[in-house]
C-alpha cells in the first residue's frame, strides 16, 4: 500500500471541497455557455443547475476513485456492492417515506406535481437521483466514514463529521434565487445536515453497505427533484 498518506480529517475535507467546487463550477459554467437558453424559463435553468451539477459529481467521484486506488483501495472497500441486512433496508425504507412526506408536505406542498410526464420532470429528477444517490452517498457516507475508520475515529465522530460536511456542501442553496439569506441558510444547511445524520446511522446500521442509503437519497431526490430546485429559484422557499 501507498506509503505515502493524507491526515484522514485532512482528505476528507480537502475531497469535500473538491466535490462542492467541481458541482459548482460545472453547473456555473453550463448555465454562462447557455445563458441565453437559461434566460428562458426557470425551468431551462433547474435543467442546466441539475445537469451541471451531476457532471461535476461524477467528476468528482472519478477523482475519489482515483485517489482510493492510489491508497490500493476501492469503492468497495467503502461498502458498495456490499450485502446490507434486513434492518438496513426495513431503516432506509422508513427514512426515505419520512424525509419524502415531510419535504413534500412541507416547503413543497401544492408545488410538486408528481404525476407530470414531461421530459423535464422525467429526465431532471432521475438526474438528481441518481447523481446524489450515488455521488455524494459514496462520498459523504463511504469515503468520510471509512476514512475516519481506518484513522481510528470512533463512530460519533464519524457521523458528525458526515452530517456536518454534507451539510456545507448544500450551502449553495442558500444563494439560489435572491442571494444569500440568513434564514435560508438555517433552514436549508441544517436540517440537510440532520438529513446527513440520518443517512450516516442507516449506513452503520447496514453493517457498512453502501446500498441502502444510495437507494433512500435516491428514491428521495427523485419524489422531490426538480420541484424543490424550482421552487428555490423562484424564492418560494425563502417565504415559508
Amino acid at each position: 500500500m501507498n506509503s505515502f498518506r493524507l491526515p484522514a480529517w485532512l482528505s476528507v475535507c480537502l475531497l469535500s471541497l473538491i466535490f462542492c467546487l467541481a458541482v459548482g463550477l460545472s453547473s456555473g459554467f453550463l448555465r454562462w455557455l447557455f445563458a441565453n437558453y437559461a434566460a428562458v424559463s426557470l425551468r431551462h435553468q433547474a435543467t442546466l443547475r441539475i445537469t451541471g451539477a451531476v457532471i461535476g459529481q461524477v467528476a468528482a467521484v472519478l477523482l475519489l476513485i482515483s485517489y482510493l486506488r492510489w491508497q490500493e483501495r476501492s469503492v468497495a472497500d467503502l461498502g458498495f456492492g456490499r450485502p446490507a441486512p434486513a434492518w438496513g433496508w426495513i431503516s432506509a425504507i422508513v427514512l426515505t417515506a419520512a424525509l419524502s412526506s415531510l419535504i413534500l408536505v412541507g416547503p413543497l406542498r401544492g408545488r410538486a406535481p408528481l404525476s407530470e410526464l414531461s421530459f423535464f420532470h422525467i429526465y431532471n429528477s432521475l438526474a438528481a437521483g441518481l447523481g446524489a444517490g450515488f455521488c455524494e452517498e459514496l462520498l459523504f457516507r463511504g469515503f468520510v466514514m471509512s476514512a475516519l475508520a481506518w484513522a481510528g475515529s470512533g463512530r460519533l465522530t464519524q457521523v458528525l463529521m458526515s452530517a456536518l460536511l454534507f451539510g456545507l456542501a448544500h450551502v449553495g442553496w442558500t444563494a439560489i434565487g435572491t442571494g444569500f439569506n440568513a434564514r435560508v441558510f438555517l433552514s436549508s444547511v441544517i436540517p440537510t445536515a440532520v438529513f446527513g445524520a440520518l443517512y450516516a446511522g442507516i449506513y452503520l446500521i447496514s453493517g457498512r453497505s453502501l446500498m441502502p442509503v444510495i437507494m433512500a437519497h435516491a428514491i428521495t431526490d427523485v419524489l422531490i427533484e426538480p420541484w424543490l430546485l424550482l421552487a428555490a429559484l423562484s424564492g418560494t422557499l425563502r417565504q415559508q
